[in-house]
């Protein structure tokens, strides 16, 4: 009987040995796991990272691109105004040519002198037109 209860006991301690080493290599396992898991993390961490500086680098492109654009719009909008008025005051210097040629013609041709710009053109006496009947 001792010897029945001592097999008993050390049959016992081998299967507690057994159970706390099962239980430490599943502990170990789980610890790798964690690990593997906090390396994973770590390396997404920094690809997030690296992908919100290149969205960063990109988007800051773009700001640049948009705003040399827009300089570059508002450039063409002056140039378009000066040239604008460039042709506009280049027309009034052709008009105002031909207006003092008109001037010099008539009086040549008719010696009277015709209204300047400023003062109102002498009108004409009136004589009276003829209705058309039907």
């Amino acid at each position: 009987m001792l010897g029945e209860l001592r097999r008993d006991q050390a049959e016992r301690r081998r299967d507690e040995a057994e159970s706390t080493r099962r239980m430490e290599e599943e502990a170990r396992r789980s610890a790798e796991k964690a690990r593997e898991s906090a390396e994973d993390a770590r390396r997404s961490a920094e690809q997030a990272r690296n992908a919100l500086n290149e969205v960063r680098r990109i988007a800051e492109h773009l700001r640049r691109h948009a705003e040399q654009e827009r300089v570059t719009a508002e450039q063409g909008r002056r140039r378009g105004f000066e040239r604008s008025k460039s042709e506009t005051l280049e027309a009034v210097r052709e008009q105002a040519e031909v207006l003092s040629e008109m001037r010099a013609s008539t009086t040549e041709l008719g010696g009277k002198e015709p209204a300047t710009l400023d003062e109102p053109a002498r009108s004409r006496p009136r004589t009276k037109r003829r209705r058309d009947r039907k």
